[in-house]
């Protein structure tokens, strides 16, 4: 293995370790600010306008087919998975404790 292939892996596990620890430490902040309603496409695709462009300007990337067609696929299967394409929402009513 050479030199530049370990700081890569450095690299790369430093940016996962950050990821991980900004997640947990997010992650009771969701339950106060949780939407009461579902996210808007046109919401998720400002973000993914804004992603793009922040990448393009900040560290100049280049914004290729390759990132257009990333970003497509990764709207699509959050589309899919959240019922908004493909299939009916869950009409599941929550559970209501009857102690």
């Amino acid at each position: 293995m050479r030199r530049a292939d370990v700081i890569d892996l450095i690299l790369i596990a430093a940016a996962t370790g950050s990821l991980i620890a900004a997640g947990i430490a997010l992650l009771p902040l969701t339950w106060y600010t949780w939407p009461q309603e579902p996210i808007s496409t046109q919401a998720w695709g400002a973000v993914l306008a804004l992603v793009v462009l922040w990448g393009w300007l900040w560290p100049d990337e280049e914004v290729t087919l390759n990132v257009v067609l990333g970003g497509g696929v990764i709207l699509l299967g959050t589309a899919l998975a959240t019922g908004l394409l493909g299939g009916k929402k869950s009409a599941r009513k929550p559970s209501v404790d009857r102690a």
